[in-house]
């Protein structure tokens, strides 16, 4: 598994928020757009395609940076009672 800095944890929320915007953004821009051409595809594939594509890569860094944590509080959690049982 692929260790993430825990400290950009709050960058990916924010990567999320933006892209959520985008969505929102290209979602009006469609429906506004009377004419289907080459620049509704561009819209559609392009801007919602890349909105999509960075949440899903933000999202798998949350969850393998809140994998990360919950596993480094098991082996901090391990350690201390092994270190009660030594004495």
């Amino acid at each position: 598994m692929a260790n993430l800095d825990i400290k950009k944890r709050s960058e990916y929320k924010f990567r999320i928020f933006m892209s959520l915007s985008v969505l929102v953004i290209v979602g009006v821009a469609v429906l506004r757009t009377k004419i289907v051409g080459p620049g509704f595809w561009e819209m559609v594939l392009i801007g919602a395609g890349f909105a999509i594509v960075s949440i899903g890569h933000a999202g798998w860094a949350l969850w393998t940076i809140d994998h990360q944590i919950k596993k480094g509080q098991e082996h901090t959690t391990d350690t201390h009672k092994n270190n009660l049982f030594d004495h």
